[in-house]
């Protein structure tokens, strides 16, 4: 079976689907050097190993940490003033109090504004809202869109730092 049918059986299985690679077409692995690319998945990265040091052609997949804490959201932000705190609730729910500074971009705008509101996808962004659906929901939408660096940060309820 080839490297490219494993992996489809094995996102089918796990119910992820391939995040589009700026370098990759049609989602496929593509040798190079010897050296099988990096492949993004949802949640998931292939490892790149080499062909002669693999002989069993098995595919390493690791996890991604996709998110971080309140309290380490907070130490962060207070670190670096180029990480966005994206709230994804609906206006009327920022308007009525959301973390001072963050950007507030509704779950159901987020494909549309985002690339217009932080356009470099290399931003460091901490999701929040009032649970942690709609959170996770945009880290899921963010890193579809090439945002690699997107974070779950859970609920505004969790934040101690100031509130605007």
């Amino acid at each position: 079976m080839s490297t490219h049918n494993i992996i489809r059986s094995t996102l089918r299985k796990l119910k992820h689907t391939v995040i589009p690679d700026k370098h990759a077409s049609d989602h496929h692995v593509h040798k190079h050097h010897d050296f099988e690319r990096v492949v993004d998945l949802e949640g998931l990265a292939a490892i790149p190993v080499s062909s002669s040091s693999n002989q069993d052609n098995t595919l390493h997949i690791t996890t991604r940490k996709t998110e971080i804490s309140m309290a380490d959201a907070h130490e962060q932000t207070k670190q670096n003033s180029a990480i966005v705190m994206l709230d994804v609730r609906y206006r009327h729910e920022y308007k009525n109090g959301h973390i001072k500074g963050a950007v507030n971009i509704p779950i159901d705008e987020l494909e549309d504004t985002v690339v217009d509101l932080i356009p470099d996808k290399k931003t460091t962004i901490y999701c929040y809202s009032q649970g942690i659906n709609r959170a996770s929901h945009a880290v899921q939408k963010l890193r579809h869109l090439g945002y690699r660096n997107a974070y779950n940060a859970g609920s505004i309820e969790d934040w101690e730092g100031e509130m605007e």
